[in-house]
């Protein structure tokens, strides 16, 4: 039986992560549960840091139990004036958050694009992980009451 070793974000079944360092990091994927064979669904390498990576900055200061300093302070920048100030700010607090909270990463930066017309930042992660490329997350940020 052989194995495909699959650097990428999607965990194929019968894959494993590859081993390009000491360490192979794993966590839940975002996703839980596998839609065809209800399986847990395992995320390894470039997608655990990514879920992570969004994982910090999506959770509010002080509201992680037995550790308050864990994650951003995001959810209250958005509800700030929308220019590029706040642009400006958005970009800090996610480049502090990430690189004091995700050791797997290097060359973090950031980019908060606001999108007027829809009241949002889009926002441009670039980061090189431990085991060597340039990877690029992206998502959206949001006003929700």
């Amino acid at each position: 039986m052989s194995s495909t070793n699959v650097l990428s974000d999607y965990n194929l079944s019968r894959s494993t992560a590859s081993t390009v360092a000491s360490k192979t990091y794993s966590d839940l994927s975002n996703s839980l549960i596998h839609p065809a064979t209800g399986d847990v669904v395992i995320a390894r390498d470039l997608e655990a840091i990514r879920n992570s990576i969004k994982n910090i900055v999506l959770t509010p200061l002080r509201t992680r139990p037995f550790f308050p300093e864990f994650g951003t302070d995001v959810d209250s920048l958005l509800f700030e004036n929308f220019n590029f100030i706040t642009a400006v700010a958005l970009e800090e607090e996610i480049l502090t958050g990430v690189s004091r909270f995700e050791p797997r990463i290097s060359n973090i930066s950031v980019s908060a694009n606001p999108n007027e017309e829809l009241n949002t930042y889009n926002i441009s992660i670039t980061f090189t992980p431990y085991f060597g490329g340039v990877y690029n997350l992206q998502f959206t940020l949001n006003r929700i009451r």
